[in-house]
């Protein structure tokens, strides 16, 4: 059995919260979309808010309903990790 998987085979995410860590480029920002279209509410954090904020844009203009959010975190900074997962906990 050879069969080739594509984002098509995601099941919807209605419901379910994703952080995407590195959603402002490369397969981040891939997995990121495709989440967004099969309906997940997305955390995108960045190192800075801007390019969080500019993640968020370029997503939305694909898929104008995503439900996002944008945040900073920097994963080499303790002090970052720590505020990040106190703003997000449920």
């Amino acid at each position: 059995m050879n069969t080739k998987w594509t984002t098509a085979n995601i099941l919807s995410q209605v419901g379910r919260r994703a952080v995407i860590t590195g959603a402002n480029s490369g397969i981040g920002f891939e997995a990121a979309l495709a989440l967004a279209e099969k309906g997940a509410e997305l955390i995108v954090p960045a190192r800075t808010q801007a390019k969080a904020d500019d993640a968020v844009q370029r997503i939305r203009e694909r898929v104008p309903n995503a439900w996002m959010h944008s945040d900073v975190l920097d994963l080499a900074e303790q002090a970052s990790a720590n505020a990040f997962a106190r703003r997000v906990r449920v």
